[in-house]
C-alpha cells in the first residue's frame, strides 16, 4: 500500500495533489480525452475543471484572511470614492 507521500503528486503550479485511481465506464475515457483536447487541456485538468465546476467553491475562507480582505477592499473603495468626489467638485 502506498504511503501518503507516495500518493501525493506535485502539480506544476506548486500545489500538492492527492493521486486517485478510478474506473470509468466504457467509452467515457475516449469522450473525456476528446473534450480535453478541444478545450486545450490534459485529461487530468479537464477532470479537475469539471469537478470544480460541479462542486463549486466550498472551501471556507480563513476568518483572518476574510477580515484583511474586507479591510483592504473598504480602504480601496473609500480611496476611489474620494477621487470621484474630487473629480466632480464634491471635495476639496
Amino acid at each position: 500500500m502506498a504511503s501518503d507521500s507516495e500518493r501525493r503528486a506535485k502539480l506544476p503550479w506548486g500545489q500538492d495533489a492527492e493521486r486517485v485511481h478510478l474506473r470509468l465506464p466504457d467509452g467515457l475515457r475516449d469522450r473525456l480525452k476528446r473534450v480535453a483536447e478541444l478545450n486545450g487541456r490534459s485529461m487530468n485538468s479537464e477532470i479537475v475543471a469539471r469537478l470544480e465546476a460541479s462542486l463549486g467553491s466550498s472551501a471556507p475562507i480563513d476568518p483572518e484572511i476574510a477580515r484583511l480582505l474586507e479591510s483592504h477592499i473598504n480602504a480601496k473603495v473609500a480611496e476611489r470614492l474620494k477621487d470621484i468626489a474630487k473629480s466632480i467638485g464634491g471635495e476639496k
